[in-house]
C-alpha cells in the first residue's frame, strides 16, 4: 500500500485584523502519528482484501461476489450466516473488525433507503474503483445522503474540553490563577479524578474527562467549575468567576509576577489556513484572554481528515460562536491565538483551538455548543462540507474579525442545512429551529442573566441535577419552557 502526499491547500485572503499574520511559506510535513494517520491508502483499481480495507473509508468498491456463504470464526465463535447481497458496486462507508477472522462491511446500494451491512471473512477479495468507475453510483449516493444528512452525520467518538477562565475579586479586579492554584499536573486524572484544576498563566483552567455522552460532559463541567470556585473563595471569599474573554492585566501586576507565570506556556498552534497570530513575549503584553477548546478522540482518520473537520466546525461552530458571543467576544481576543482554523493533534485525536470560554457560561449554551460541533465535525470528515454555501475566506473574516453581521448571513443562508445538522440531535425540525434562534440572536436573548456562571450552573446551591436535568439547563426542556412562554431561562 502507498502513502499519499499531505499536500499544501491555498486559501482565500479575507479582510482581517492586520496584527494578523502570515507565516512564511513553508513546505507542510506529514504527521507519523499512528492515531490521527492512516498507515496508508489501498492502491486504486487494485484487488485488496476485507482486512485491508479497516481503515478506508468513503469508497466505491466491487465486491468479489454476490453469495457470501455461511462460516464459523474459531477464534471468536461467532457463527456468521450466509448472506445474499443485490449488487456488487456498493458505495463502502467504512469497514470495522467484526472478529479476529472477519470484517464487517458498511455500505450502500442504489435502490436502498438505509445502510446495509456483510459480515466477511478477512481474506473476502474487494477492489476499490476510481471515481470515473463509479459516476452513476456516486451520484446517486451524493442525492441519498444529503437527503439522510442527519442519519450520515451521528458520531462514535469521544468528545471533552480543556477550558479556561479568568476570577475576580468584588471590585472587577483580577485575582492570578497561580494564587490559589498549583501547575499542571504531569499525570492527568490520577486517582480517579473528573477534573484536574491548575494555573495557566492569569488565568485558571481545567480538563475534562472525556465521553460519548453530552450529559455525562455536562455534569464533569458542573464539577471542574464548582471546584474551580470553591479554591478561589479559600483565597478570596468574595471571589466570582468572570464572564470576561479577555483581561487587562496591570503592568505592575507584570512585572512582580514570576517569569513562568507570565510566559505564554502553550505549544504552538497547527493552522489549516496558514494563519498566525502576532508573537510576542508574556512581559510585552498586557492583556490575556481565555479559550474554551473542544477534543475530539478517534482513530483511523486521516490527516486530510482531520484538516476538513477543522474547516467545517469552523464554517459552522466558529462562525454560530461569533453571532452567540456578539456581546461577550472581541476581535482583540484573536490577535494572538484563537484564530479561524487553529487546531493540535494531541494523542487521541483533534483538539479544535478556535472558540473563547463564552459557551460555558450556561448549560444550556454549552448543550448547544457540543450538539453542533461533533455532527459538523463529521460532516468535515465525510467530506460534505461542499453543501454549506459560504467562501473559505468569508469563515475566515467572520472569525477573526468577530463580524456579527457576516456570520449572521451566512448562518441565515444556510438555515435549511443548519437545520439538518442539528437534527442530528434535535429529534424534530422544530426544536432544531429553536436552537438556530438562540444561535442567530445571541446569548443574551435567551439567557436571563448571561454573565452569572455561578447561579447559571448552579454551583453554590447544590441543587444541580444528574446529566444536566434542570428546568432551562438543556435544550430539550429549555424548548419545552419556551412553548410554554418562558422566553428566557
Amino acid at each position: 500500500m502507498k502513502k499519499k502526499a499531505i499536500k499544501a491547500r491555498a486559501s482565500a485572503k479575507p479582510k482581517r485584523n492586520p496584527r494578523i499574520t502570515k507565516p512564511r511559506t513553508t513546505k507542510p510535513k506529514t504527521t507519523t502519528r499512528p492515531v490521527a494517520v492512516v498507515k496508508g491508502t489501498v492502491e486504486m483499481t487494485k484487488p485488496t482484501t476485507a482486512l485491508e480495507l479497516l481503515q478506508v473509508r468513503e469508497k466505491p468498491v466491487r465486491l468479489s461476489s454476490l453469495d457470501i456463504p455461511a462460516f464459523n470464526d474459531a477464534k471468536s465463535g461467532y457463527n456468521i450466516a450466509a448472506q445474499k447481497l443485490k449488487k456488487d458496486i456498493v458505495y463502502l462507508l467504512r469497514a470495522v473488525t467484526y472478529g479476529p477472522d472477519n470484517v464487517q462491511l458498511v455500505y450502500w446500494h442504489e435502490g436502498e433507503q438505509y445502510e446495509m451491512v456483510a459480515t466477511v471473512r478477512n481474506t473476502f477479495p474487494i477492489e476499490v474503483l476510481e471515481a470515473d468507475q463509479a459516476k452513476d453510483l456516486l451520484r446517486a449516493f451524493g442525492v441519498w445522503q444529503l437527503r439522510n444528512l442527519p442519519s450520515q452525520l451521528n458520531y462514535g467518538y469521544s468528545s471533552g474540553a480543556d477550558p479556561e477562565f479568568f476570577v475576580e475579586d468584588e471590585k472587577g479586579e483580577i485575582i492570578p490563577s497561580f494564587k490559589f492554584l498549583g501547575p499542571k499536573p504531569e499525570k492527568p486524572f490520577v486517582g480517579g479524578k473528573t477534573n484536574d484544576i491548575y494555573w495557566d498563566g492569569f488565568q485558571a483552567e481545567f480538563t475534562v474527562t472525556a465521553g460519548t455522552c453530552v450529559g455525562h460532559l455536562m455534569d464533569r463541567m458542573y464539577l471542574g467549575l464548582r471546584g474551580l470556585l470553591q479554591a478561589a473563595r479559600k483565597y478570596n471569599p468574595k471571589a466570582r468567576l468572570s464572564a470576561k474573554t479577555v483581561f487587562d492585566i496591570p503592568v505592575q501586576l507584570i512585572r512582580e509576577s514570576a517569569p513562568e507565570h507570565v510566559a505564554f506556556g502553550c505549544m504552538p498552534s497547527l493552522n489549516v489556513y496558514g494563519l498566525k497570530g502576532l508573537e510576542a513575549p508574556g512581559t510585552e503584553v498586557f492583556y490575556r484572554s481565555t479559550g474554551g477548546h473542544l477534543h475530539f478522540g478517534f482513530s483511523g482518520i486521516t490527516e486530510d481528515q482531520i484538516k476538513d473537520m477543522v474547516r467545517a466546525l469552523d464554517a459552522i461552530v466558529g462562525v454560530a460562536g461569533v453571532s452567540l458571543f456578539a456581546k461577550f467576544d472581541t476581535a482583540r481576543r484573536r490577535t494572538m491565538y484563537g484564530l479561524a482554523g487553529e487546531y493540535r493533534m494531541p494523542k487521541h485525536g483533534l483538539e479544535y483551538r478556535v472558540l473563547s470560554n463564552a459557551w460555558l457560561f450556561h448549560p444550556l449554551i454549552a448543550n448547544i455548543i457540543y450538539d453542533l460541533a461533533r455532527p459538523a465535525a463529521t460532516l468535515g470528515m465525510r467530506g460534505l462540507l461542499k453543501h454549506w454555501d459560504a467562501t473559505e475566506s468569508e469563515t475566515i473574516a467572520a472569525i477573526n474579525n468577530h463580524d456579527v453581521e457576516l456570520a449572521r448571513t451566512i448562518l441565515k443562508r444556510n438555515r435549511e442545512l443548519l437545520n439538518k445538522i442539528l437534527m442530528t440531535k434535535m429529534g424534530t425540525p422544530e426544536r432544531a429551529d429553536f436552537v438556530i434562534d438562540i444561535i442567530l440572536g445571541g446569548i443574551e436573548n435567551a439567557l436571563v442573566n448571561p454573565t452569572d456562571i455561578e447561579g447559571n450552573w448552579l454551583l453554590s446551591s447544590n441543587n444541580w441535577k444528574n446529566h444536566c436535568s434542570n428546568f432551562g439547563k438543556n435544550i430539550a426542556n429549555a424548548h419545552a419552557m419556551y412553548l410554554d412562554g418562558v422566553k428566557k431561562v
